[in-house]
Parts: structure tokens; sequence; C-alpha cells
């Protein structure tokens, strides 16, 4: 069966999102490593093709997928569109579609009348379940697919238990040129390249969809088995800084500790996100020995009230403690704040604005809130009527008390320092794609920090 993976390119949203600029108009191309561990992790050939890379109008990549027997569509809520248009065409022609991933396992309801199948759940080892016994899928476990002009929902899929037990992503597959390898908030070195340790967040904050991906079960790789990547991924593709983009690398302590243990003498800097009361002052000296050169905190508000209702569990106080340990200790810091939760007010807004410039982090990023399902938040925005805006199951809400273009607007002063709002006004005088290549060009990160610590520190 020839079988090609398909990541569609972004959708182009309507006019009224332009201005939310932290949600994804020209992305920062990361490499699809969820799609790479599919590829090393089925026995069956199958062909991929990234279409954030090349760029493919429908016309084009129709005409490229006709050849195939099955398409598997993966990506996010934001390249969905894509998917969705050519699944039509190709079923047309007796072409079978599947669509799996994140927003495949939590909205499959969504999406099960668009697509010949729907896959919930990990998709290491499915495509040869699914070959095997393509005449017979209820075999197959997480699928939902018609039968007889009926739905048919097959159980979950069960979780890996053992990551160790899977091959590493298949990067030899891409041109990791084609995506983002810098990372200058934290290092000068070249290339950075992310790195997934772990699955899942035992956390329930409910503006995330993670418990909804993962049943809130938390799973990780030994420090050996990452190392051994690590190790690969230096000698293979010459990287040099290592980004663990994943929610909880460092919730096992024990794991954290022999981790930096195993890897402080071999050389190899890397970075990771985490929660600000998973450290503390023996973690984060050991981290800093193990050539940690920074982490990135999603602390989300400078008001415990709205922490404690957004089930963040986090202290504030504590948080800021911890960010003054890393700068003693000499690990650089970054924090993510979100304005415009449905509770707040222009001063709630305001004061996070404010207090998260004096929390000492060396850099900070704001979101102008918005919702996808699925979340507890979402349900509440759609409850409540405070979707002001909305295309394609993405909400740009308001909240109780602040409309939704003053909330953008909010939003737009305590992130952007005037210099970026004026460089962003020209940046959309440009193309598309010509947009996309100055966003992911290096210099223009240095650009845009340089004038964040301008407007920070100045």
């Amino acid at each position: 069966m020839k079988i090609c993976l398909v990541y569609p390119n972004q959708m182009k949203l309507p006019k009224f999102f332009a201005k939310v600029s932290n949600i994804p108009q020209e992305p920062v191309l990361l490499s699809p490593l969820g799609m790479l561990y599919v590829l090393s992790n089925n026995t069956v050939e199958m062909d991929f093709l990234d279409n954030r890379v090349h760029g493919y109008d429908g016309e084009q990549l129709y005409t490229i997928l006709r050849k195939y027997e099955l398409i598997a569509f993966g990506g996010t809520i934001f390249e969905v569109e894509e998917a969705l248009a050519i699944s039509q065409r190709l079923r047309k022609e007796g072409i079978t579609t599947l669509y799996g991933g994140p927003d495949a396992t939590v909205n499959w309801e969504l999406y099960s009348q668009y697509f010949d199948i729907v896959a919930r759940g990990e998709g290491e080892g499915l495509f040869d379940e699914i070959v095997a016994n393509f005449n017979n899928l209820s075999r197959v476990k997480g699928l939902v697919y018609k039968e007889n002009g009926r739905t048919r929902i097959n159980e979950p899929r069960p979780l890996i238990e053992n990551l160790d037990t899977l091959k590493f992503p298949a990067r030899e597959r891409v041109n990791l040129g084609d995506y983002a390898r810098h990372e200058e908030a934290y290092t000068k070195k070249q290339p950075v390249d992310t790195i997934v340790s772990s699955r899942g967040c035992p956390y329930d904050c409910y503006f995330c969809s993670s418990k909804w991906i993962w049943g809130r079960k938390y799973r990780y790789r030994s420090s050996d088995n990452v190392i051994e990547e690590m190790l690969y991924m230096r000698e293979r593709f010459k990287t040099k800084v290592f980004y663990f983009r994943e929610d909880g690398f460092t919730i096992h302590r024990k794991r954290l500790l022999e981790f930096c243990q195993k890897v402080k003498n071999l050389d190899m800097p890397w970075l990771c996100e985490s929660r600000t009361d998973a450290l503390d002052a023996e973690i984060l000296k050991k981290m800093k020995e193990a050539n940690c050169v920074g982490i990135w905190f999603g602390i989300e508000s400078c008001s415990q009230t709205t922490l404690n209702l957004i089930k963040k569990e986090l202290d504030l106080e504590r948080s800021q403690e911890i960010i003054a340990l890393c700068k003693d200790i000499g690990i650089n810091t970054g924090g993510s704040f979100m304005i415009g939760f449905p509770h707040e007010t222009k001063e709630d807004m305001f004061w996070t604005g404010k207090k998260s410039k004096q929390l000492g982090l060396n850099y900070v990023f704001y979101n102008r809130m918005w919702a996808i399902p699925k979340s507890e938040m979402y349900s509440l925005i759609k409850e409540e009527g405070l979707a002001e805006y909305e295309y394609a199951n993405i909400v740009i809400p308001r909240t109780r008390h602040v409309s939704a273009d003053e909330v953008t607007d909010i939003y737009y002063k305590i992130a952007h320092p005037f210099l970026i709002r004026v460089l962003l006004k020209l940046l959309s005088k440009f193309p598309r794609g010509v947009r996309g290549k100055i966003i992911n060009a290096p210099f223009s990160k240095k650009l845009y920090l340089l004038l964040k610590k301008f407007e920070m520190f100045g």
C-alpha cells in the first residue's frame, strides 16, 4: 500500500486575527517530531510531505497525493483546513484519508465525516496495524471510521508504557535546515534542536488540552536513553544545543538528578521548560553544572487569585524566589503570561503586565488569550457567550468585563514596545511567503529580543 504522511500548511486566518500576534500568522517552523516518530516506529514504507516547508497550493498538493492509496494528515487545528479540503477531493477518487495527532485525538467528533478514518492516540505502530487489518479495521484500537453507513468507534488505543522501546524520530527524513534551529534568547550557539524526553502532564490547568490528550498520565524516558539520542544528534546532525520542549522535563526529581549527573561532563548545553514549583536550589545547582543554559517558565499570571482560578497551582512568591535563584546561579530565564482570562478586568491585565517585568526574568512573553477545543476554558467561553471572534473553532474571546478588541489593545500595549509595533505594521505590508522568511530568520529574533530588553530594562 502506498502511504504518505502529510503535515498540512497553516490556514490563512481572517483579518481580525492579525493583531493577535501570538497566534501564529507566520509560524516559526519546528521540526515535526510527532510525525517523525511515526515514520521511525512503523515498519511499512511511508513517504512524508511537510507542506509548511514546500508551500504547495491546493491543486499542486492534490496532484502529488493522487498517486497514493492512503493519505494520513497530521498537524494542529491551525493546519486542519487544508487537510479537510484535500481530503474531500481525494475521497471522491476512492483514496483513503486519515486524520491523526492531538487535534484528531481530542476533537474526533468534529472531523469524522470529512475523513475515512480518524485516529485517536499515539501513532507508533498504528500504520502497521492498519495495513495488516485494512479489511477489518475493528481490530485496530483508537480508530473512528464509517462502516455500512454507520460510525464505528473502536476502543481507545493504550498509551505506550515504556518510551525507551521507541526508535528515535526519523530526523534524517527531512532537511533540518528548513526548520528553526536557533534560540537567541538563551544561547549564541547554533544549531539548537528540539528533543522530547517525556509525554503527558499530571497537572490540571483549565486552559490546557493536555489532560484530554494524555489523560493526566506522565511517562518519561530513562536518562540513558535520552543521552543516547543527544549523542546521536550531535554526531549525525551537528546539534550543539538541545531544547527539551515538553510539559514535564523537570517533574521527576530522581530522573532529573540522574540526567544531570550523567550529562555534565559531555559538553552538551541544553535548555528546558519547567514549572517553578518543580525546582529548588539543589536541583538548579545540579542543572547549571550539567550545562543547562536556560529555563522557560509558564507562569501565566501575576495574580494569585487568577492562578488559583485557572488551576495552575503555583505560588507566585515561590516563583519569584526560584527566578532569583536562577539568576544567582547563572541560568537564563524566560516566562510566559496570558492576558485576557474570562474573569479579568482591565486592572488585572495591566497588573500582570507591570508585575511580570519586575520578577527578574531575562525575557518575558505574553499571550493574548485565545482558545481552542478541547479545554475547560474553551467550554466556559462558549457557554457564557464570550467568543466575540471565531474561525475554524479558534476563538478570540472577550472577558466578562472587557470587549475582545479592548483586550487585544491592552495585550498589544503590554507585549510590544512602540518600536516593535512599528516593525510589525511594516512587516504586514510584505507578501505572506516573504513575511514567513523574515520572521524565521535568526536576525529577526535577535532584533526582537534587543527591543524587548530595551523595553524591560531601558
